[in-house]
């Protein structure tokens, strides 16, 4: 059957179809072509707007929801995902707004309570932010983004075992979401349970490969597990992915420090310094890798560095 005989209906679900297998240019060419026919048609504008959103293009997802609410303003769900995008943004505030709209809208509109509480969490209203993340679960118990933001706030509150759940919770949900992998692992490391933490942290890394974060701290659990050498490889593929990373270069030179390798710790926290020149740490670190290259001098100079940058530091 082709596209000019398939009824709108059976349309809108071809592009619900092609969304869902992340076949954004076709979803979106066919929402185009629909659109020059039906220009209001909100169901095809909101599609539009999803697929911007997908795209990370938020502020152009944001324009086209503001033209569905001027066809109809009644939508609940169009104030909610007007709230996602100003999230995105990362106006907060403004997205405040929009989930507090959709709430008036329609009072058990899990996404809006669920939105609004990841705005909430930016903001630092915790005790709102849960609020919200249970009257979203109270409306939908699959939830997933109440799950994670559940999470992320007894995270902020150091509550991890029971972040650790809401996390387990978001993954089984979405099994391929490496964000709360992410923070699963980090609530682990958190609590000294650093062989879990490498475990998550490898979940989050076969979801993403890209994660430079995850190489990072999973290198950090190695590390204090006294896994140097793995802990070293770690660091080097989180360095390979974003070669601006001072920490992860501090935390090589330390990794090569405990095998003893000086020239090449040296070389790592240079890079380190020049990347975060105001970090005591480092110029500490650096002084107590020339000490043990015997190189006294230049390490005296570098530990008084490093106290002059505490002193400033302070006032």
């Amino acid at each position: 059957m082709s596209s000019s005989r398939k009824s709108l209906a059976e349309l809108l679900d071809e592009i619900e179809r092609l969304v869902l297998a992340n076949q954004m240019k076709e979803a979106s060419d066919l929402v185009e072509q629909l659109l020059r026919f039906k220009p209001k048609n909100i169901e095809l504008l909101n599609f539009k707007a999803g697929i911007l959103a997908a795209q990370n293009q938020h502020q152009e997802a944001l324009a086209v929801l503001d033209d569905i609410i001027k066809i109809d303003p009644t939508f609940a769900e169009i104030y909610s995902n007007r709230g996602k995008a100003l999230y995105h943004l990362g106006q907060y505030k403004a997205a405040l707004a929009s989930f507090d709209r959709a709430i008036k809208l329609n009072a058990t509109f899990a996404p809006a309570y669920s939105g609004k509480a990841a705005s909430l969490r930016m903001l630092n209203r915790l005790k709102e932010a849960s609020w919200c993340s249970d009257q979203a679960l109270r409306f939908n118990p699959l939830d997933s983004l109440a799950f994670y933001e559940k999470g992320k706030v007894l995270q902020l509150r150091e509550r991890y075992a029971e972040a650790i759940e809401a996390f387990a919770q978001v993954i089984k949900l979405e099994p391929e979401n490496a964000q709360a992998c992410y923070d699963q692992a980090w609530c682990y490391a958190a609590c000294k349970q650093h062989e879990n933490a490498i475990a998550a942290y490898d979940q989050a890394i076969q979801r993403d490969p890209t994660f430079e974060a995850a190489y990072h701290n999973k290198g950090t659990s190695l590390f204090i597990l006294e896994r140097v050498t793995d802990a070293l490889e770690a660091f080097e593929q989180a360095l390979q992915l974003d070669p601006m990373d001072s920490f992860a270069h501090n935390a090589k030179a330390l990794a090569l420090v405990a095998l003893h390798r000086y020239e090449e710790a040296l070389a790592a926290i240079d890079q380190a310094i020049l990347l975060a020149p105001n970090n005591e740490s480092m110029y500490r670190n650096k002084a107590g890798i020339l000490q043990n290259l015997n190189r006294k001098d230049e390490a005296q100079y570098y530990s008084h560095n490093a106290k002059k940058l505490a002193r400033s530091r302070m006032n």
